[in-house]
């Protein structure tokens, strides 16, 4: 993966260039905002003392920078409020001929969609944009000559990041126009961010047959397989293909395809990584190009990176139900209405900078490090209980935890049977693997103890209530001792018995492996060994039998020599226990791995055999632990043949075995990366196949369509 998204940063350069040159031609006009010519020429008038549009990389939809409102000179994207109100507005002149022009951007705008939303206006150059220093109505040049959508909206506001297009028109003669963004704030409630923009495009609207057709029908597939498929519709022989994140602020990185030939393209899910996307899709003419057609909200989730597919509520193995609190599983299937909607029982929540307004916004909805977290249960009454329970096999031989992160929100009656969220890992026949050790109640005691939170908030009558909150919090438990078996996890929220009283709860599952991270991967340094996330902690020195620390991490000395015991407990049942050992002197990785080339169907195979190892370094000798095992390992295959499947794979399969080279021979660099204890190692080996048609010798003798060819059977 480091080196995967290395390769995708590399790209920013090419793109932010190639978005450049695109800018600097007079259309298709493209303004990402990313240098100081995209900001050349635009215009600021603040309307609220500091705080206005500028150009900055607090917010991005593509690339680094976007423009947006900020009080504080772009450091943040947000706004400041005023008694009256105020309107802020960007513009920038642009000269055109008469005629018919395509207008898209991105946006995004924060508040409430009424007080606090945005005006986009195609105003003519002659028209004063003049209003009064504060107040909360547009000027009348923005309210005369707003920009209306393909979706016959003229005010946007309350969205994500979300693409919009339209038209504008020159009329006979031609002019200059200012293309506008105006933000109104008429609220005393600040809800981040302001109006953000990025990506503005304009260009001539195309006819239907014309090359320079802005690629539509945009559709994205995740295949478990083959990752994700892009698929367009265009008339061009030449197509770029770019993915950018709309997760997490600070991530800049995307991928970029270029020199596509046909009307579809994939994506690995190791070129991507997981969480909301943006796909861009340009046409590329000869000298000119097409306008980027966009599909935005694009939630990419590689199933094959997690133990438990959690989200997908109708996957195999997966059963939802809802009930009442008497019988959560009265009624088969699951309510997803969006995560916006109260009546959702069962939902999926990606936007990284959420908040819950049942705890005035101090609860994210998705925990720090994640891209995603399932809603089960809501904010209504009416003693309503929701579960999903997950069927999987665990592998044999694995040493496996599962690890949820979770956080809930009830509604505090103050008498018995109040809400409660529920956690319960069961075999086939629905029956608990342990009577003690694989169950969880999370109730609220009523008091701020174990990481409760309380607040005054809406509650379920519309009224203020008291409302108790569990911040994000890890717990896992061992499956070690039951490897090979088939297991359930069904978590279950509940509201009050009463009825009176809401409960929910939001989670997220994965698993990690049972073992100490951190060990030194060189003789004589110090580190921190760490235990897996999700337990009580104790740490024993071998040498002495002394408890040294309760902490998930240990610090060890560089030449310390003992070794340690961690002994983990269930949080919610102490003594539900496991132990790990750590040893002071490191066990490496060594990669390894050898190869054979065999031929049939026209093509040449290379077989892979693994031979990586576990060793200690002792006075510089290795000695191999045969019991020892490699964490994980992945491969990486690089060619210079862009359309080659195999081209810039990586595959995180430790049992890879087989690629196959076409007739025409290839030169490939396999890379095999391995991890253990914390460390890793790799090796390459670059391996020159040459084609089938040259004659190497009478060794064996192939047939290929039809013409005898002689070669070596081995490189």
């Amino acid at each position: 993966m480091r080196k995967v998204r290395l390769l995708v940063c590399n790209l920013i350069i090419l793109l932010t260039s190639s978005l450049a040159y695109a800018q600097n031609t007079s259309l298709p006009y493209f303004n990402g905002f990313e240098n100081p010519q995209d900001t050349a020429g635009w215009t600021f008038k603040k309307r609220a003392k500091t705080t206005g549009f500028e150009v900055g990389s607090a917010v991005h939809c593509l690339g680094f920078k976007s423009m947006y409102i900020s009080p504080d000179a772009g450091a943040t994207a947000t706004y400041t409020t005023t008694a009256s109100g105020y309107v802020s507005i960007a513009y920038k002149s642009f000269t055109l001929p008469q005629g018919t022009y395509t207008l898209a951007f991105d946006f995004q705008c924060g508040g409430d969609g009424t007080n606090q939303d945005m005006k986009v206006a195609w105003v003519p150059s002659s028209t004063s944009l003049s209003a009064a220093s504060l107040g909360n109505s547009y000027p009348n040049a923005i309210s005369l000559n707003q920009f209306t959508d393909a979706t016959n909206t003229n005010t946007f506001g309350l969205s994500a990041w979300r693409h919009v297009t339209g038209t504008i028109t020159v009329p006979a003669g031609g002019g200059t126009y200012n293309l506008c963004f105006a933000f109104r704030c008429n609220s005393q409630t600040v809800s981040a961010p302001g109006a953000c923009i990025d990506n503005i495009q304009i260009d001539t609207t195309k006819s239907p047959t014309d090359c320079t057709q802005i690629p539509y029908n945009i559709q994205v597939v995740k295949d478990p397989q083959h990752g994700v498929i892009i698929t367009w519709s265009g008339n061009a022989s030449e197509y770029e293909v770019i993915a950018a994140s709309a997760s997490d602020p600070l991530d800049y990185s995307f991928c970029q395809h270029t020199g596509i030939t046909t009307n579809s393209d994939t994506m690995q899910y190791a070129e991507l990584g997981e969480g909301q996307y943006f796909f861009y899709v340009r046409a590329i003419c000869d000298t000119d190009t097409s306008m980027y057609g966009e599909i935005s909200g694009q939630l990419i989730y590689d199933v094959s990176a997690h133990c438990i597919d959690y989200i997908t509520f109708n996957a195999p193995g997966t059963q939802c139900t809802y009930g009442s609190y008497s019988n959560p599983y009265q009624n088969n299937g699951y309510i997803d209405n969006g995560p916006s909607q109260m009546s959702s029982r069962h939902t999926i929540h990606t936007d990284l900078n959420e908040t819950d307004p049942r705890t005035n916004g101090a609860l994210r909805t998705v925990p720090i490090g994640d891209v995603m977290s399932v809603r089960l249960g809501n904010w209504n009454n009416g003693s309503e209980a929701e579960s999903v329970t997950y069927t999987y096999n665990v592998p044999a031989g694995s040493n496996l935890i599962l690890m949820m992160k979770y956080a809930v929100v009830f509604e505090e009656p103050g008498h018995s049977q109040p809400p409660e969220f529920k956690l319960e890992i069961m075999n086939a026949n629905n029956q608990l693997l342990d009577a003690v050790c694989t169950k969880a109640n999370f109730l609220c005691d009523g008091t701020l103890t174990q990481g409760w939170h309380s607040c005054q908030a809406i509650g379920s009558y519309g009224s203020p209530s008291t409302i108790w909150y569990k911040d994000w919090t890890t717990i896992g438990v061992n499956l070690t001792a039951y490897a090979g078996q088939t297991i359930k996890v069904r978590l279950t929220t509940f509201d009050c018995n009463a009825s009176g009283h809401f409960g929910y709860a939001y989670y997220t599952l994965d698993c990690a492996q049972a073992e100490l991270t951190g060990m030194s991967c060189g003789v004589g340094e110090s580190t921190e060994i760490k235990a897996p996330d999700g337990f009580n902690y104790q740490w024993i020195n071998n040498c002495t039998g002394q408890t040294v620390a309760t902490t998930q991490g240990l610090p060890i000395s560089g030449t310390d020599t003992c070794s340690y015991t961690c002994i983990c407990s269930f949080k919610e049942q102490p003594s539900c226990q496991f132990t790990l050992t750590a040893y002071t002197i490191p066990r490496l990785p060594e990669s390894s791995f050898s190869y054979s080339l065999s031929y049939s169907d026209c093509q040449t195979h290379i077989t892979f055999a693994n031979n990586s190892q576990v060793y200690v370094l002792q006075n510089g000798q290795k000695t191999y632990l045969p019991n020892e095992r490699i964490t994980s390992q992945t491969w990486s295959i690089m060619t210079s043949h862009k359309n080659r499947g195999y081209y810039n794979k990586t595959s995180a399969n430790k049992n890879f075995q087989v690629i196959d080279i076409p007739k025409e021979g290839d030169t490939v660099a396999i890379t095999l990366t391995s991890w253990a204890n914390g460390c890793d190692d790799d090796t390459t080996i670059i391996i020159n196949v040459p084609a089938l048609e040259e004659s190497r010798g009478v060794t064996n003798r192939y047939v290929c369509e039809g013409v005898p060819v002689t070669f070596n059977g081995q490189e």
